[in-house]
């Protein structure tokens, strides 16, 4: 189920909406201020989280007998 970010095309309201499927119609979509129908939907940039001992600090480089 992904969340898409909105932007409201007649009041400038920015919002995130979860949608049950990924090819389900946005046409349901409407702002949450006022009511418009057809908010533009924005790319939003995706965020990985994990770990890499280069990044945190508090993992440890994996010891595999390399010289």
């Amino acid at each position: 189920m992904p969340m898409y970010e909105f932007v409201c095309r007649e009041c400038g309201h920015r919002f995130e909406e979860l949608v049950l499927s990924a090819s389900a119609s946005l046409e349901h979509i409407v702002c949450p201020s006022c009511g418009a129908e057809k908010p533009e939907k924005l790319i939003s940039a995706v965020a990985f989280t994990g770990c890499s001992a280069s990044s945190c600090g508090t993992c440890k480089p994996s010891s595999s007998g390399s010289t």
